[in-house]
């Protein structure tokens, strides 16, 4: 998604001179700007990507309406906090196209787990579908705990702060007040090591669980 982007915003810029500054509904010059190495250019780029495709009453057509959801879509690849912040601040837009695309989830989870973004970052995403998303598409919460979740809650010792920022998001959200999660704020600890012997009961707890939902 993300190369597919890069690749929208190249041939752009090849048709049109776009400069960092952008306004009203000029769909190049936002998607060149969405890929822009200034993260507080990207931000402009997210809010007005969403503004466009949330008001339908925009003078764009259904072409550039795609394109413009591919660009926003890619976003959620962003290395920056205050991108992803500014992206998930106005969450409908975000949340449609992430619903109507189910290979997301997993790229996204497979991305952080290979690069090994901060955990502000992490907080950023975990935040957004432990709260928002799932409020718009609770159908997808199965999905969304297997990609998003599962993959950083358990403790080992080089990850201790990294899964313990993501129990406290977690155990904290919407997320955290379903059945499913009952139990966890009084299972979920680490000893002074960093060992994690609750780590079974924890597994044991959400493997025991017939639904998320």
């Amino acid at each position: 998604i993300q190369e597919l982007a890069e690749q929208i915003a190249k041939h752009f810029a090849h048709s049109q001179r776009i400069q960092p500054a952008f306004a009203g509904n000029n769909v190049k010059g936002i998607i060149i700007a969405s890929n822009n190495a200034d993260a507080a250019i990207r931000i402009s780029a997210v809010r007005s990507m969403s503004q466009l495709i949330e008001d339908v009453a925009q003078p764009i057509d259904g072409e550039e309406r795609e394109i413009l959801g591919r660009a926003l879509l890619a976003r959620i690849f962003d290395g920056s906090a205050p991108v992803l912040d500014a992206l998930y601040a106005n969450p409908r837009p975000i949340s449609s196209l992430i619903h109507s695309s189910p290979s997301t989830l997993l790229e996204l989870s497979t991305s952080l787990l290979e690069q090994g973004l901060s955990r502000n970052i992490l907080r950023s995403h975990l935040s957004f579908f432990s709260n928002a998303y799932i409020e718009l598409h609770p159908e997808d919460t199965p999905q969304m705990m297997i990609s998003m979740v599962l993959p950083f809650m358990l403790v080992t010792k080089p990850r201790t702060k990294t899964a313990s920022s993501v129990w406290e998001v977690v155990l904290n959200s919407r997320l955290g007040g379903l059945p499913v999660m009952a139990g966890l704020k009084e299972i979920v600890k680490t000893d002074e090591d960093g060992n994690v012997p609750l780590n079974g009961q924890v597994a044991k707890q959400l493997s025991g669980a017939s639904c998320f939902i």
